[in-house]
């Protein structure tokens, strides 16, 4: 019983963590001797379940999942290649049908009215004998009735009324278009059929008859690619779904920002942009469960906040912000209020570790600014600066390392604008803007700074 229960635990984790189908979870248990590690491994290499787990990486798990997309994007762009051209094919010989239909209408009513084909073989023959057969019947009600109509339009008023009623719902021309079509039916599948030859012979052209199966044999081809290749892009389009699903879920073992970009070479642009937002968000959660703050408790814009002996540092989108608080804080600022610095203009950050004894400080400079330069004693009094006890130097490690990969993300996303032409500066500068890269507020400093403004 107890081996019965782990099993089952095992192969609902093994579904859980992977996705895996069943057949492939029991599969994989039954090939590692129920040993879930082993089990990881078996899925990563017999099917497309790459999740990074156990002792599969994250680099891994991503490199595999990004070769796998490669060939998916090959087998697409082949696909949609040979959809494109068997579409061409088909209208190409559709038109090239257009042009024998004279010559098919008439080996159609010569083939009816003959009465040769009554006892073929053929089913689909059978079937449109019988079909032209009420079309005809059908055709010759309407045409009378019509004729009908012209007598009784002479008797007057209501019945020339009663008879523009009967015309507009006169089904004459639509049967005569529907009879030319099946006449031109039945000629294709007389000649393409190989019932009774020796009178195909008799009642068409040699060359009508060669042309009709050449064209024919090259419609049945290309409808073949066609169907081929709606279904090979329909299985792609869902394994690329499914494999961005897995990267999805694998960033979730996403130590950084530096690790994640290291990864992404030679990933798609769009899915790679996409995995780049989930990434900095499941960043600044694990970042802001770490350091004790539950998200829902964060001001509207805020991402992270350490709590420091004379104030409070947050960290937003694009700006951190230095909140005072305490009478330590008011012994040293007095009754300024809060102050925020733009990430972009942050040039250094000073970190000092807090000891047993004396407590430890961050300290942010940037252009104009004058930081104090006399140790911890002067840094309390520096309004760039937050001063924070032993316990709390973790938080601020962390922040720190979040607030750096932002002032990283700002250098290689704008600064590498600057030897290029103005025009191209600001094009590449609002798309960095439009996919989120950069901030609104980033965009206009930068673009009064190539303006000159």
């Amino acid at each position: 019983m107890t081996q019965l229960t782990e099993n089952l635990t095992s192969f609902k984790e093994l579904r859980e963590k992977t996705g895996a189908s069943l057949s492939d979870s029991k599969k994989a248990l039954e090939e590692s001797n129920g040993d879930i590690t082993k089990a990881y491994k078996w899925l990563f290499k017999n099917s497309n379940t790459f999740i990074a787990t156990g002792e599969i990486s994250f680099q891994i798990a991503m490199q595999e999942i990004n070769k796998r997309l490669s060939k998916l994007r090959e087998t697409n762009h082949h696909a949609t290649n040979l959809l494109k051209e068997a579409e061409t094919t088909i209208k190409t010989v559709s038109q090239e049908f257009i042009q024998l239909e004279p010559d098919l209408v008439k080996l159609g009513k010569n083939a009816f009215n003959g009465g040769e084909w009554t006892i073929s073989q053929n089913h689909n023959i059978s079937k449109l004998l019988n079909q032209i057969s009420v079309t005809k019947i059908k055709l010759s009600d309407a045409e009378v009735a019509k004729n009908n109509r012209q007598e009784e339009s002479k008797k007057g008023f209501w019945s020339r009324v009663k008879v523009a009623v009967g015309d507009i719902l006169d089904q004459t021309e639509s049967l005569k278009q529907q009879l030319y079509n099946e006449y031109i039916d039945l000629a294709k599948i007389i000649i393409t059929s190989s019932d009774n030859n020796h009178k195909l012979n008799e009642i068409a052209l040699e060359s009508l008859v060669i042309k009709v199966r050449e064209i024919d044999l090259i419609k049945i081809s290309a409808e073949a690619n066609q169907n081929s290749a709606l279904s090979t892009l329909t299985q792609t389009k869902h394994d690329i779904g499914i494999l961005s699903c897995t990267a999805k879920k694998n960033l979730h073992v996403c130590t950084d920002i530096a690790q994640f970009e290291e990864c992404m070479q030679g990933f798609d642009v769009e899915l790679c942009e996409e995995l780049r937002k989930h990434t900095n968000k499941i960043l600044a959660t694990n970042l802001t469960e770490s350091v004790g703050t539950s998200a829902s408790t964060l001001a509207d814009g805020v991402l992270l906040v350490a709590k420091g002996v004379n104030g409070q540092l947050e960290l937003l989108e694009d700006k951190i912000r230095i909140k005072r608080q305490g009478i330590l804080s008011f012994m040293n600022h007095g009754f300024k209020g809060d102050k925020e610095i733009l990430i972009e203009r942050i040039s250094a950050i000073q970190f000092k570790n807090s000891g047993s004894i004396l407590s430890g400080y961050i300290q942010f400079s940037f252009m104009g600014s004058q930081e104090a330069k006399g140790g911890l004693f002067d840094a309390s009094k520096d309004e760039n600066t937050v001063v924070f006890t032993l316990a709390e130097q973790d938080k601020f490690e962390k922040l720190k390392h979040r607030i750096e990969q932002k002032m990283i993300a700002n250098r290689t996303g704008i600064q590498q604008l600057s030897t290029s032409s103005n025009f191209d500066d600001l094009e590449k500068l609002a798309n960095l803007r439009d996919k989120g890269i950069i901030t609104e507020e980033e965009f206009q400093v930068k673009k009064r700074q190539i303006l000159g403004l």
